[in-house]
């Protein structure tokens, strides 16, 4: 399957790293779930980190409607801040993708 859009990033601490679970969205609609595991424990170096390598995979397409939630306390929390600052590192890399 390929996915088209990621929908939803849940970000969440783990020891020094960062995890990122990921829900992306075929054209079909049918949603797949990965987790990665950056290798920063900065949660904004983690979501750029993220959002460059789907880029330069190629496969997610769209991330204008992207939810990005971070774990705090055992409750997650919408941060609109990380959300902007991955969509803003997926179009630049996709951008030197497409210029490569």
């Amino acid at each position: 399957m390929r996915a088209e859009r990621l929908d939803q990033v849940f970000v969440a601490r783990r020891g020094w790293r960062v995890e990122l679970r990921l829900v992306l969205e075929a054209v079909t609609s049918a949603r797949t779930r990965t987790t990665l595991l950056a290798p920063v424990a900065d949660p904004l170096e983690a979501v750029r980190w993220a959002a460059r390598a789907l880029a330069r995979e190629g496969e997610v397409r769209d991330v204008s409607r992207l939810r990005l939630r971070v774990e705090r306390g055992g409750h997650l929390v919408d941060d609109p801040a990380l959300a902007a600052a991955l969509v803003t590192a997926f179009r630049e890399r996709a951008a030197t993708e497409e210029d490569g």
